[in-house]
């Protein structure tokens, strides 16, 4: 015999409210054939309902989704990473692009010893004093799709807790601090960030990020938001007609900042998230 605990997560517009359920189970499970469950649930149209449900370490996410695909949480950012040569500010300028700003920051990550967050591509930072927490929009999937990268980016504390308790199985603390978690990479960046013209048939805003590290790598980044999942595709396709127009375009994904300072300072862990293909 077995327990079951189904931890529910109720998104309701807006807000966010945690509540925890244990349920107990009456029926014996194989090992390793945790069977499916759905539950009927009064449907409201602005409700998602999260349904995790556990059995000695068996983990399995079934999502029912009462409002349509197109609604989300947070708006999607969507980026393709390049290698910055020499020319690239040259041409920038010549498709437009205006600086906008040049800042440094600092970026703290965390996670579990055992990277509980970051293999489920959960990425938990704080940057100077703000928390963020960045995940795939779409459950059981990846962020990085061919050489772009797609994921929600939660900046209010409660949802980043509720997420962070999802993930990691665990009742919501008051605080995020008070998960003591561990930090997994810290360094600077020096970023100069510029705006290409908006297109005539477009409203989407394209930026363009040339980051330094302090650890001595440098990265660019395309980047737009859209609002909507059915955006993506045609997001994706702009990012690479942009870095085609700029002469950076690869067609396998360029690596980041995070996955950079862990393959140089944490070998074990950059190991363990290109064979779970996480990066």
């Amino acid at each position: 015999m077995c327990e079951s605990f189904v931890h529910t997560y109720v998104l309701l517009s807006e807000h966010v409210k945690c509540c925890h359920i244990g349920l107990p189970t009456k029926t014996a499970m194989p090992r390793g054939n945790l069977p499916m469950f759905k539950e009927t649930f009064m449907r409201y149209s602005t409700t998602t309902i999260i349904i995790e449900i556990s059995r000695q370490g068996d983990q399995r996410h079934l999502e029912d989704e009462m409002a349509p695909s197109s609604h989300l949480s947070a708006p999607i950012e969507v980026e393709r990473k390049f290698i910055p040569g020499p020319e690239v500010e040259k041409s920038l300028n010549a498709i437009g692009a205006k600086l906008l700003k040049e800042i440094t920051f600092r970026d703290c990550y965390y996670d579990s010893p055992d990277l509980r967050l970051a293999l489920a591509d959960y990425w938990l930072r704080k940057r100077e004093d703000s928390w963020e927490l960045k995940y795939p929009p779409q459950i059981g999937a990846r962020g990085l799709t061919g050489a772009s990268t797609q994921y929600l980016e939660v900046t209010q504390e409660n949802q980043i807790i509720c997420k962070i308790s999802e993930v990691l199985g665990v009742p919501s603390p008051p605080n995020i601090e008070a998960f003591g978690l561990g930090e997994l990479a810290s360094f600077v960046t020096r970023r100069r960030r510029f705006q290409l013209p908006l297109e005539e048939s477009s409203k989407t805003k394209v930026v363009v990020d040339l980051d330094e590290a302090d650890f001595g790598f440098e990265v660019g980044e395309v980047e737009v938001i859209v609002e909507t999942q059915e955006e993506v595709q045609n997001a994706m396709q702009k990012l690479e007609d942009i870095c085609k127009k700029l002469g950076v375009f690869q067609e396998s994904a360029v690596q980041g900042k995070v996955s950079m300072f862990l393959k140089l300072n944490r070998a074990e862990h950059y190991k363990q998230l290109i064979e779970a293909h996480v990066i």
